[in-house]
């Protein structure tokens, strides 16, 4: 890093006399070879390796490099999961004069894999299932290590199971989209996958509950129905004989015994 030219002063003294000279003192440049700046790295699985950051010129020389796989033509290493290990590292570099052989000991370290999902019940994003109808939900898991395995499925944020699988039975209030959630956790990694359910609205049929009335001969017999279904819808009802159309009877003093009546909702 010295090169350059310099001027000198020499005095030369036999003790009584001193003579003195101007010398001009001329440095030049001396290639210095490439450095390789440590010969060991340490990284987890995952990460990235670039050996040109091993590597320093002090003349600021552009540089040629000769790498061997797994590394690229770049001399970078994308380590994957069970890729820990040691191994020993040989590439070349070269400033065009000088040729420098590099040997580094490159050390993977295991790092922890997340749980893998193989397979689902449904390998859509999203889906539609009617009210009233069981949603059967299953999953297939994989982990390398194997670990132990906390699993959770929520619906709507409410926990509903923290089995591999089960069954939600979808109730008929629920029309409308709901977000199933499921998640497994080894205790350091947490895998998941999230579903949208569209509840497709199921009509119910009318139910008619009366099963027996009791009256007296002579009595006005009006059969109370709801005017609504569980679905809030508005229903229409039609009497057998002797009932009118609007649910009524009014009976006389020779209508004892048992009658039967047919009564439609819709």
């Amino acid at each position: 890093d010295d090169e350059g030219q310099y001027n000198i002063t020499i005095t030369a003294s036999d003790g009584q006399e001193n003579t003195t000279a101007q010398v001009l003192l001329i440095v030049h440049h001396k290639n210095q070879a490439p450095l390789i700046t440590q010969n060991k790295i340490i990284l987890k699985e995952t990460q990235t390796v670039d050996l040109k950051l091993l590597v320093e010129d002090p003349d600021n020389d552009l540089l040629e490099y000769h790498f061997n796989p797994p590394f690229d033509k770049n001399g970078i290493y994308n380590t994957t999961y069970n890729d820990s290990g040691k191994r020993i590292v040989l590439f070349n570099v070269t400033d065009g004069e000088f040729i420098v052989s590099a040997r580094i000991e490159l050390q993977i370290e295991n790092r922890n894999q997340p749980p893998s999902i193989k397979n689902a019940f449904n390998n859509n994003t999203e889906f539609d299932i009617n009210e009233g109808e069981p949603l059967n939900y299953s999953i297939e898991l994989f982990d390398e290590e194997p670990d132990k395995l906390t699993i959770l499925w929520t619906l709507d944020n409410n926990s509903i199971s923290d089995k591999t699988g089960g069954v939600y039975n979808i109730g008929y209030n629920d029309s409308g989209n709901h977000t199933l959630l499921f998640t497994a956790s080894d205790g350091l990694i947490q895998t998941s996958k999230s579903w949208l359910i569209h509840v497709l609205n199921t009509n119910r049929a009318p139910k008619i509950t009366h099963t027996e009335i009791i009256a007296d001969e002579g009595d006005n017999i009006v059969l109370d129905l709801p005017k609504v279904d569980e679905d809030n819808d508005p229903i229409n009802y039609t009497f057998s004989e002797p009932f009118t159309s609007i649910g009524e009877w009014q009976t006389s003093y020779d209508n004892a015994g048992k009658h039967n009546v047919t009564i439609t909702a819709t």
